[in-house]
């Protein structure tokens, strides 16, 4: 799915108990931001992702890698247990199973002592939004060491991931936990 709802589909085939690795422009070589959303039939699968930014200033080759929100994970709350703001940290949300509509998000801001800040925000059918946390909460000077709840009031399973950059642009990542997981 393309962040403007697109939906795309390729088929690929693999043999059991081996490893993959493809290129982005390798399922969909037009396409630039994307979800994947992957049905193995009742298969294991266990993805994982890794992103470069080739930026100069960040030395040109600044790998970092995170798992798959893996779909039997979602939940309809997500924690972001990281999001510092001396750095620029950003969230990716997504709702998997939600084909259509909106979906109400309550996000809160945390720091060690608690609830800082809350806000709304919404997701387009199973879109995938990237949002900086710093947009999230523009009035505020964000905690130097802070996290993220982010709750779907309606129920809706989420998966997420977040993005957090230094001053020299080079990247890490980590997927979201689920705080009410729901099988």
């Amino acid at each position: 799915m393309t962040t403007e709802g697109e939906i795309r589909e390729t088929r690929v085939v693999l043999a059991g108990q081996t490893m993959h690795v493809f290129e982005a422009g390798d399922l969909f070589a037009d396409l630039n931001g994307y979800s994947l959303l992957i049905d193995a039939g009742g298969v294991n699968v266990h993805p994982s992702f890794l992103t470069i930014n080739t930026d100069p200033q960040s030395g040109g080759n600044s790998p970092s890698q995170t798992t798959a929100g893996h779909v039997s994970q979602a939940g309809s709350e997500l924690l972001f247990g990281y999001v510092p703001g001396e750095m620029v940290a950003a969230v990716v949300l997504e709702a998997p199973l939600k084909t259509v509509g909106e979906t109400a998000l309550d996000v809160t801001l945390l720091d060690g002592e608690g609830t800082v800040a809350q806000t709304t925000i919404s997701l387009q059918g199973r879109n995938p939004k990237a949002v900086l946390v710093r947009d999230l909460f523009p009035e505020l000077e964000l905690p130097a060491h802070g996290g993220l709840l982010v709750s779907a009031a309606d129920g809706t399973k989420l998966v997420g991931t977040t993005f957090v950059f230094k001053v020299q642009g080079e990247p890490s990542m980590s997927a979201a936990a689920s705080t009410r997981f729901r099988p």
